[in-house]
């Protein structure tokens, strides 16, 4: 493995290791799923430097993942569906003014687990694969 795969690679694995940490806490849940997203991206980015694809300087998930070498994709309807739902937490601040990371406000402490649950079965799908 590439020295810069294995850099975004321990990226990954220290915003999952940070979004678990944060997990039984309730008022953190935007931050939890902040680091959830954050994860894929970073393993998905590990991927493309490891296959020598140009790494872009994008959040979309869906888009990282079609740039992907055809047997590293995750076409599965669970993986597709949790890319999209990482998507729709992410933002470009962290502020206040944001109303959390869901588009109907703060999420609860349930979506949150459930959110992280499918982030952890992808992140291992990238992580089996790029080992």
């Amino acid at each position: 493995m590439k020295e810069i795969t294995k850099s975004w690679y321990q990226f990954a694995q220290n915003d999952l290791s940070a979004a678990q940490k944060l997990l039984h806490d309730e008022s953190l849940g935007q931050m939890v799923l902040f680091h959830c997203q954050q994860s894929i991206k970073k393993i998905i980015k590990a991927h493309l430097e490891e296959n020598d694809i140009e790494v872009p300087k994008i959040h979309n998930l869906i888009r990282l993942n079609n740039l992907l070498p055809l047997h590293l994709r995750t076409e599965e309807e669970f993986s597709i569906e949790t890319l999209e739902e990482l998507n729709s937490v992410h933002i470009d601040s962290r502020y206040p003014g944001d109303l959390g990371l869901l588009p109907s406000g703060y999420p609860t402490i349930k979506r949150v687990n459930s959110i992280y649950k499918k982030t952890t079965q992808l992140f291992k799908y990238f992580e089996d694969n790029l080992k």
